[in-house]
Formats: structure tokens, C-alpha cells, sequence
């Protein structure tokens, strides 16, 4: 059986607000980059801000690779690639999108991340994505299809989708022992950074 103690101690550092200082040198990747986030996109918890913002492409690449560190905690992934259809499922589960929308924002992800452009070819399927990416402040979706097999990403509801994914993770992860022990697993996997001066 698990020790709530030390389960809740590992949840309460991974999830650490990337607003508040670290005493040691151990860095999880999530705060890393949460923090780097923060960077290029203005505070979590702040509104969305024109000038707060640099590198729109880039931060959606890093909310991407923030959902898959999630969808890696969740289902106990331990190895450095994930499944479509693990990220499809964590979308809908904990984002509460529909399997289009999810099917999609997991295209987009491999899109930015592999290649860093907005298209991409859904490998067990051969179905080709394409999308845009838009930093207007007063969207309300994250993803939307415009024509077929053509998606709007809104940035700033990218942004929302993936602290409001990582709250409502954290509440489930927090409740549930089944998956505090995936979560375990895949976190020791993950591993930590040593930094050798603050960041």
C-alpha cells in the first residue's frame, strides 16, 4: 500500500507553483516548465495580455509537450514516447473535449513538436491535419474545425485548457490511489534536472 504521506509530499512538489521559489537545487521537469511558461506568456494566473506574450508558436509547444507530461503521469507511461490515443483520451477525460477536438489538438502537438510547423499526417490513420494558430485575446475555444480536416487553435484558450487540465488532474490524482500509483511511476521515470545556480 502506498504511504498517503509520501504520495502526497511527490504530488505537492511536482505541482508546485512555478511562482514560488524552490529550496533545493531538484527541479521537476513540469515546474521547469511551467516556470519557462511563465516566461513567455505572462503569469498563470494572469489574463490574457497582447504584450505579455512572445513566441506564440513556441509557448504552444510547450503547453503540447505539458499536456503530454500529463497524459504520461496519468496513465503511468514510462517511456519517452506516448500513444495518440493515450493524449486523445487525457483530452477528453480531463480537458472535456470531444474526440474530434481531441484528435485534432494531439495532431496539432505532433505538428509543433516534431516539426514545428502546422500540419501533420495522423500515422495509424494517413489522415492529413492542417491548422492555424491565432493569438486574439478574446477567443473562448482552444480548437475548432474550420473546414474539413482544418482547425483553429486559439492560444489563449490553449493557455486555459492546459492549467485548467493540470488542476483538474492534480484534484483526480489526489483522490484516487489507482492513479497516484501511475502517477509514481511515471514521475520516478521522468526523473528531475539538477540545476547548479537558481532558475
Amino acid at each position: 500500500m502506498l504511504d498517503p504521506n509520501a504520495v502526497a509530499t511527490v504530488i505537492a512538489d511536482v505541482f508546485l507553483d512555478p511562482n514560488i521559489p524552490r529550496p533545493n537545487k531538484e527541479r521537476p521537469f513540469l515546474y521547469l516548465l511551467r516556470r519557462d511558461l511563465q516566461d513567455i506568456t505572462g503569469r498563470e494566473d494572469a489574463p490574457p495580455d497582447m504584450n505579455a506574450h512572445r513566441a506564440p508558436m513556441l509557448a504552444a509547444n510547450g503547453f503540447m509537450i505539458g499536456f503530454e507530461m500529463l497524459t504520461k503521469m496519468r496513465y503511468g507511461v514510462q517511456k519517452h514516447k506516448i500513444k495518440f490515443e493515450d493524449m486523445e483520451r487525457f483530452l477528453q477525460d480531463v480537458g472535456g473535449l470531444s474526440f474530434k477536438d481531441a484528435e485534432a489538438l494531439a495532431q496539432f502537438r505532433h505538428a509543433v513538436t516534431h516539426g514545428y510547423h502546422l500540419a501533420a499526417k495522423k500515422p495509424s490513420t494517413g489522415q492529413d491535419f492542417t491548422f492555424e494558430l491565432s493569438d486574439e485575446p478574446d477567443e473562448s475555444l482552444s480548437i475548432f474545425e474550420l473546414q474539413t480536416q482544418h482547425f483553429h487553435v486559439g492560444f489563449w484558450p490553449l493557455k486555459a485548457l492546459f492549467l485548467k487540465s493540470l488542476r483538474t488532474y492534480r484534484a483526480q490524482l489526489e483522490a484516487d490511489p489507482h492513479l497516484q500509483g501511475k502517477f509514481l511511476c511515471a514521475s520516478r521515470f521522468m526523473g528531475t534536472c539538477h540545476v547548479t545556480q537558481s532558475v
